[in-house]
């Protein structure tokens, strides 16, 4: 699955129309490393998040993993 052409604009829209609201990042990741191309949370959060993903956690290669939840542990 390649990356959407505006990748800000879909993390903005997916947020608004998911029902619990919750934030969105648009990643390119894989086992060469990688960046967030949209998100909608605040660019701190967002640039901790991009380091945080910088060691690939889905493992993604070539095959491009098209999803994944990243949550808070309670």
């Amino acid at each position: 699955m390649l990356a959407p052409l505006h990748p800000q604009k879909v993390a903005l829209t997916l947020k608004s129309i998911v029902p619990s609201a919750v934030d969105v990042l648009i990643v390119d990741l894989n086992d060469l490393g990688g960046n967030i191309l949209g998100s909608t949370l605040d660019a701190k959060t967002t640039r901790g998040l991009e380091r945080v993903l910088q060691d690939n956690p889905l493992g993604q290669g070539h095959e491009s993993t098209p999803m994944g939840i990243i949550r808070t542990l309670s």
